[in-house]
């Protein structure tokens, strides 16, 4: 197989994780996206993308841009042509698509950030590769700080929803027109995680990535990449640990505070780490993987389409798969300190008058990471079920279940999307 192809397939591949890491944010608003799972399925789903995919892919992404800048310089000194004016015009062109991308597709764009970034390496265009690993490297803490930064942002979950930032992404479940105002509206919280979670392991590996061309490591013999296919196993023993630490802390398994922001901070290991397996088995198997390859000579094409096909399947102005689900945890009148959204108090009631009286701990609304909100439909001891209007209280924001236990009766986010269970009273 050809350098060419070994490249095309290792840039497929990357597609394929940022599209399966990209599609939660795709499919549903972010308050929905943000908050575990409650389901085993989807609670294992989550799992294992926090484990082996967030923040592996766009290092991947981030490595073959910076390769792919070395190619055009090597190109242009060949041609005897400056590189500079071709490479800034691209620059110009990447941010501009970018802006329409997160305008007209998707708010979790990374190709503006791409092409500020890509200026930045332009300076660096004539590091030797020992230099250019060294800034690399330097990127790790940086990264770590920003990743823990993240992890302190979502511990103010509650000031969020207090604020005037709105995530329940109602704008989605409506026409095109509506999905681009709701995007509008969504960029400048997307557009901060986009800096802290992707912007320092990002240009980190643009800079591996231009030493990588200039050391020829994807040339069938060379000596780096038989070199780091021989360390696999430190990689591997630094990388699972790594990100099995950041796995828990954004399912909320490690306590608040300090042992959360490490979790999060481990990440800036885990992924580089990983990212580095994966560069190593892709490149072994590439060629049994030509659909990958296919997909991989067309990245700015299938980065997009990864948007234009979500929002044809999930958003209003397509099939709407999951508008519904969207109208059950996000519809209504909100309690206001900590934004739960429903407007079937009355109906659940109903419903929940025919089963059995238990302790309600159900996570619903909208919560990050540990920070989960508990919704406790209570129902009063005298009544079988809620004559009037029932009452939602939210119970301590940790973990937390109900203060004064009551008896309740509660439903599961199941329940509140399947009408057959449901009593309707007018």
């Amino acid at each position: 197989m050809t350098r060419t192809s070994s490249v095309d397939a290792l840039r497929g591949f990357a597609l394929l994780g940022i599209g399966i890491v990209n599609l939660p944010y795709l499919a549903l608003p972010m308050e929905s996206a943000l908050v575990t799972p409650e389901g085993a399925a989807d609670l294992l789903a989550k799992v294992m993308i926090s484990l082996l995919f967030e923040g592996k892919f766009f290092v991947l992404f981030s490595f073959l841009f910076g390769w792919g800048f070395g190619v055009q310089l090597a190109a242009a000194a060949r041609a005897g042509i400056p590189a500079g004016p071709q490479y800034g015009a691209r620059l110009i062109a990447l941010a501009l698509f970018g802006i329409m991308h997160a305008i007209l597709v998707f708010h979790g764009d990374i190709l503006l950030a791409y092409a500020v970034l890509g200026a930045g390496l332009w300076t660096l265009r004539d590091g030797t590769p020992r230099r250019l690993v060294r800034i690399a490297l330097a990127m790790v803490p940086l990264a770590a700080l920003a990743f823990a930064t993240l992890a302190l942002l979502e511990a103010a979950t509650a000031d969020l929803a207090r604020s005037a930032i709105d995530l329940s992404g109602q704008g989605y479940q409506g026409s095109f027109r509506d999905a681009v105002v709701q995007r509008l509206a969504d960029w400048p919280t997307a557009l901060t995680v986009v800096v802290l979670f992707n912007g320092p392991l990002a240009f980190g590996a643009f800079c591996l990535g231009l030493a990588a061309q200039k050391t020829g490591f994807f040339e069938p013999t060379s000596p780096i990449q038989h070199a780091l296919a021989a360390r696999v196993p430190v990689l591997l023993a630094v990388a699972l640990p790594a990100n099995a630490a950041y796995a828990a802390a954004t399912l909320g398994l490690l306590p608040p505070g300090w042992p959360t922001n490490l979790g999060y901070a481990a990440l800036a290991l885990g992924a580089p780490t990983l990212a580095a397996v994966y560069v190593v088995a892709v490149l072994r198997l590439a060629p049994r993987l030509d659909l990958l390859t296919a997909a991989g000579s067309m990245p700015l094409t299938g980065y997009v389409a990864q948007g234009l096909v979500a929002g044809a399947l999930f958003h209003g102005w397509g099939d709407g798969i999951v508008r519904h689900a969207w109208q059950c945890g996000n519809s209504g009148a909100s309690l206001p300190d900590l934004g739960i959204r429903h407007d079937r108090c009355h109906d659940l009631a109903a419903a929940m008058g025919t089963r059995p009286a238990r302790r309600c701990t159900t996570p619903f609304g909208q919560g990050l990471g540990q920070h989960r909100i508990t919704a406790t439909f209570l129902t009063p001891a005298s009544q079988g079920t809620v004559a009037g209007q029932s009452t939602i209280v939210a119970a301590s924001r940790i973990r937390g279940s109900v203060t004064n236990p009551v008896v309740c009766r509660c439903v599961t986010s199941r329940d509140l999307c399947d009408h057959s269970r449901i009593a309707h009273r007018p």
